[in-house]
């Protein structure tokens, strides 16, 4: 059991380390107006800020997100 345990921290360990996946989702729709077409909404969400989630982190997914050069930034679930 002890081992699982550590198993789930190392690898929740590594995720965090290697930072936010970016997955791109193109949404249609039949009757955008033109001022819309290829705008961007960027969500970030679950941050999970606190003891292990630290500023340094936070301002390097900041500083990634901003690299999107979205429109629209969202922040949803827990953050």
């Amino acid at each position: 059991l002890y081992g699982v345990t550590f198993f789930s921290m190392v690898i929740g360990y590594l995720a965090a380390k290697l930072g936010p996946a970016v997955k791109k989702v193109d949404i249609r729709f039949s009757h955008l107006p033109p001022g819309l077409h290829g705008f961007k909404i960027v969500q970030i969400t679950d941050l999970h800020v606190g003891p292990t989630i630290r500023k340094d982190y936070v301002e390097w997914v900041v500083k990634k997100t901003l690299g999107l050069k979205a429109e629209v930034i969202v922040l949803t679930g827990d953050i």
